[in-house]
C-alpha cells in the first residue's frame, strides 16, 4: 500500500498517516480497532475551515468508540486550504480555485485502505459535515459503485454536480434544520453570514433526484420523542425504502441550525443557530451502516 505511516500512536488510539495523490502530500488520522476482522470502513469528511482534530471533536471522538464496539476502521482526512473541492467553484477557496480531484483522493485512499484490510464496496461509507457533506454527495454521485452509503449533516447537493450525479445505488441517511442560516433547506444560496457561497438544490429536489424512476414504497414519518425539551427544537424523520433495497433516511430538525445533533458546539447560536439533543447523529449514522453492512452480509 502506497501510505507512508508516520507511527504515532496516541493514547486514543488515532494513528497518524499521509498518501501522495497528483503530486501532493494528503494527511489524515485513522483509527484501527483491536481486531482482525472488519465490519466496515468509514471516512469521515470535516467541514469547511476545519480539521481531521476539529471534526473528531464535533462528534465528540463517537466514530472512534462506535468504531472500537463495531470493528469499524475510521478514516479522517484533511482539505487543502481546509475546505473541500465539493463542485462549487467557489475562486476563493484554494481547492476550488485549483480544482482539486478530491473525488479521487477519497477514491485512492479507500483503495489503499482495502488493499490491506478484508473490506468490500459494499461496507466502504462515507460521512461528512456541511462542506465534507458536500464532497460526500459529489463522491456518491461520481463514484456510486465505490461507497454503499453515506452520511451528509447540514449539508445540501451543489447545483453544479446535478447533471452528472448517479448516486441512486448509494443509500443516504441526511440531517439538516430547517432554520440553517448557512444551508437553505429550500436549495439557493449558501451563506456565511453576510458572503454567498454557491447555491444548492432543495432536499425536496435531492430526495428526487435519488428516486428517479425508482419503484420505492410510500415514505414512512415518524416524530422523534422530544427529549430535550429545553432545546427548543425537534425531529421528524422520514424514511423512503425502494424495491431494489435502496434506503433514505431524512431527519428535519424543525427551528435546528448549522449543526452536529448530539455534537459540541463549534460557534455561538447567533451564527450557526440552535443545536438539537434529541438525538445523536453520530449512533443514528452507526446505525444506518450496521444495517446497510448486515442486508450486505445475507
Amino acid at each position: 500500500m502506497k501510505i507512508l505511516f508516520l507511527i504515532l500512536i496516541t493514547l486514543t488510539g488515532l494513528q497518524k498517516g499521509k498518501i501522495y495523490y497528483q503530486e501532493t502530500e494528503r494527511r489524515f488520522l485513522y483509527y484501527l480497532p483491536k481486531t482482525r476482522e472488519y465490519s466496515g470502513l468509514i471516512i469521515g469528511l470535516h467541514g469547511g475551515g476545519g480539521s481531521p482534530e476539529s471534526f473528531i471533536k464535533l462528534t465528540r471522538g463517537e466514530f472512534n468508540k462506535l468504531a472500537e464496539r463495531r470493528k469499524y476502521i475510521v478514516i479522517y482526512p484533511e482539505a487543502v486550504g481546509k475546505h473541500w473541492n465539493d463542485g462549487r467553484n467557489l475562486s476563493f477557496y484554494a481547492s476550488q480555485k485549483m480544482n482539486i480531484d478530491d473525488t479521487g483522493f477519497i477514491g485512492k485512499l479507500i483503495e489503499d485502505f482495502q488493499k490491506d484490510y478484508p473490506i468490500s464496496s459494499k461496507k466502504a461509507f462515507i460521512v461528512g459535515m456541511s462542506n465534507g457533506g458536500m464532497l460526500a454527495l459529489r463522491i456518491a454521485c461520481e463514484m456510486p459503485d465505490r461507497v454503499a452509503a453515506i452520511g451528509i449533516v447540514a449539508a445540501g447537493m451543489p447545483q453544479n454536480i446535478k447533471n452528472f450525479c448517479k448516486f441512486q445505488k448509494v443509500n443516504v441517511i441526511m440531517f439538516i434544520g430547517d432554520k440553517d442560516p448557512l444551508i437553505p433547506i429550500n436549495g439557493g444560496y449558501v451563506h456565511f453570514l453576510r458572503r454567498r457561497l454557491g447555491k444548492v438544490l432543495s432536499v425536496k429536489e435531492v430526495i428526487q433526484l435519488w428516486i428517479g424512476d425508482k419503484e420505492c414504497k410510500p415514505p414512512i414519518v415518524q416524530e422523534i420523542p422530544d427529549r430535550d425539551p429545553d432545546d427548543g427544537s425537534s425531529v421528524l424523520l422520514t424514511k423512503f425504502f425502494c424495491i431494489d433495497g435502496g434506503k433514505f433516511f431524512l431527519y428535519v430538525i424543525n427551528n435546528g441550525g448549522h449543526v452536529w445533533p448530539g455534537g459540541s458546539r463549534y460557534l455561538p447560536e447567533f451564527i450557526i443557530g440552535r443545536s438539537n439533543n434529541d438525538i445523536d447523529a453520530t449512533q443514528e449514522i452507526f446505525r444506518f451502516f450496521d444495517e446497510i453492512v448486515k442486508s450486505n452480509n445475507n
